[in-house]
C-alpha cells in the first residue's frame, strides 16, 4: 500500500512534456509532436503508476526499447524482470568493452538467454550512486525493522488467543491428604461444564473441601509500544506520513507534526518523478535522433502537475500574490499545476473568445471598466461612453495572446 501511495501521488496532475527551445520555430514544433507521439505510442501515460511500483519495490526498472525500423520511431517499452536482467556496468560506472550493456539469465541454469546493446534498454535506478551498476530499494534499510514487526504482530495475535481469557483454579481436598481419585471425579460430575470453557455460564457443584478460585488472564495484551516503534521504523524508510496511512490513529494525527512530514513526503514524490525524468530523456532524446533531430539542440522541460493538497481558492490567492510579485503568467499557471500546458489553455481561451463565449475574469476586467468610466459621468454623457467602450471591448480578443490588464483597459478608454 505504501508503494501504491508514492506510485500514484507521484503522477497526480499527470505529465506534460513541452519543447522550449529548438534550432529553429520549424523544429521545435516537430520535436513537440515526436515527443507527444512517442509518449501515446508508448502508453507510458497508462505505464507510469506500475513502473513506479517496481522501481522503488526492486530499486531498478528495466524498459526494453521497440523501434519500428520502416517508421523511424519507438512504438513500445516493455518492463523486463528485475530479478533477471543485469548490468555489465563496471566498478567505474563504465560499460564493459566488447561485451554487450545488459544481458538476461535463465533464472536456473544462469546461462545468458538474452544481450542487449546501450541504447536498447532504459535502466531506471532508484537510489542511484555513481559509479554502481544497480539502485536500492526504498525498503532495503527497513527490512529487518519489518521482520520484527512481522513477527511482533503474530506474536500479539498469538499472545491474544492464548492468555486473554482468564482461568479457575479448582482445589479439591486438602494438601495435608491429596485424594486424586477425588479429583477425578469432580471432574466427571462437572464435566459439561469443564469442556464447554466458553459457556455463558458456568456452574460448579461442590461439597465444602472445594474451593474455585480465579486466575486473571494477560493484563498486558493492549500494550502495542513495540509493535509502533518498528512501524514507525517502516513508515520512515517510505518517507510517507504515518497519518495518511494509520486509519486516523488519534496519536498519529498532529497537525504541525503532519505538515512536517507531509513535507519530506513531497520531496520523495519530487525525487521519483525526477528518477523518472531521467530516465524518460533517453526514450526521448532517441526518438528525436531517429526523426533526424539533435537531441542537444532540444531543450524540453517536463511538468508533472503540482502535488499539494489545497483548495482552489488558495490556489487563486496564491497566483494573485505571485502576479503581484512579478512572476509570469506561464509560471503561474505552471505552479498551480494545471493539466494543460500553458499553450493549451490560450488556444482554449481564443477559442472561447472566438465563439464569442467571454471568460469570467474578462468580462470582470470588462466590468470594472465600465464603472470606472462611467463614475462620475453626467447622464448625457454615458451614452457616448458606453458606445466608445463597447469598440473598445472588441479588443478583449488580444487579452488571450497578450494578457491585457485591468490598467490596459483603462488606457484604452482614453
Amino acid at each position: 500500500r505504501m508503494l501504491k501511495k508514492l506510485s500514484d501521488d507521484s503522477i497526480v496532475g499527470g505529465l506534460q512534456i513541452t519543447v522550449e527551445e529548438a534550432t529553429n520555430e520549424t523544429e521545435k514544433e516537430k520535436a513537440q509532436v515526436i515527443i507527444n507521439q512517442t509518449k501515446i505510442d508508448c502508453m507510458i501515460d497508462d505505464k507510469l503508476e506500475g513502473w513506479g511500483k517496481v522501481c522503488l519495490r526492486e530499486g531498478d526498472l528495466f524498459l526494453q526499447v521497440y523501434l519500428d525500423e520502416q517508421a523511424r520511431k519507438i512504438y513500445r517499452l516493455k518492463k523486463l524482470a528485475t530479478v533477471l536482467t543485469f548490468s555489465n556496468m563496471d566498478s567505474e560506472g563504465n560499460f564493459a568493452e566488447g561485451q554487450s550493456a545488459y544481458y538476461q539469465e535463465h533464472p536456473l541454469t544462469r546461462i545468458k538467454t538474452k544481450e542487449f546493446e546501450t541504447w536498447q534498454i532504459v535502466h531506471i535506478p532508484w537510489e542511484y550512486e555513481d559509479g554502481q551498476p544497480y539502485g536500492e530499494p526504498m525498503f532495503s534499510s527497513a527490512r529487518l525493522a519489518w521482520k520484527r514487526l512481522d513477527s511482533g504482530e503474530k506474536n500479539v495475535t498469538i499472545r491474544r488467543a492464548t492468555r486473554a481469557g482468564k482461568r479457575l483454579q479448582h482445589k479439591i481436598g486438602s494438601a495435608d491428604s491429596p485424594d486424586w481419585q477425588l479429583v477425578n471425579k469432580y471432574k466427571i460430575e462437572n464435566r459439561d461444564t469443564l469442556d464447554n470453557p466458553v459457556a455463558a455460564s458456568q456452574d460448579y457443584f461442590t461439597t465444602g473441601n472445594i474451593d474455585i478460585n480465579e486466575i486473571g488472564g494477560d493484563s498486558e495484551l493492549g500494550e502495542l509500544k513495540d509493535i509502533s516503534h518498528f512501524e514507525g521504523l517502516v513508515f520512515m524508510a517510505s518517507g510517507i506520513p504515518v497519518a495518511l496511512l494509520s486509519g486516523g490513529r488519534e496519536e498519529s494525527i498532529n497537525r504541525d507534526v503532519l505538515e512536517e512530514q507531509e513535507e519530506d513526503f513531497y520531496r520523495v514524490i519530487g525525487a521519483l518523478n525526477k528518477t523518472f525524468e531521467n530516465g524518460l530523456r533517453k526514450v526521448f532524446n532517441l526518438a528525436l535522433l531517429l526523426q533526424g533531430i539533435n537531441p542537444d539542440a532540444v531543450k524540453y522541460s517536463f511538468n508533472w502537475g503540482n502535488k499539494d493538497r489545497s483548495d482552489l481558492t488558495d490556489k487563486i490567492d496564491r497566483a494573485m500574490n505571485m502576479q503581484k510579485l512579478g512572476y509570469s503568467f506561464e509560471t503561474i499557471h505552471h505552479e498551480l499545476g494545471f493539466k494543460t500546458t500553458y499553450e493549451e489553455e490560450l488556444e482554449r481561451i481564443k477559442k472561447q473568445v472566438s465563439e464569442n463565449i467571454i471568460p469570467y475574469g474578462i468580462s470582470m476586467i470588462a466590468n470594472a471598466a465600465v464603472m470606472q468610466m462611467l463614475s462620475g459621468a453626467q447622464p448625457q454623457q454615458q451614452g457616448n461612453q458606453i458606445e466608445q467602450l463597447i469598440a473598445k471591448l472588441d479588443e478583449l480578443k488580444l487579452l488571450a495572446e497578450e494578457q491585457i490588464t485591468p490598467s490596459k483597459i483603462v488606457a484604452m478608454k482614453r
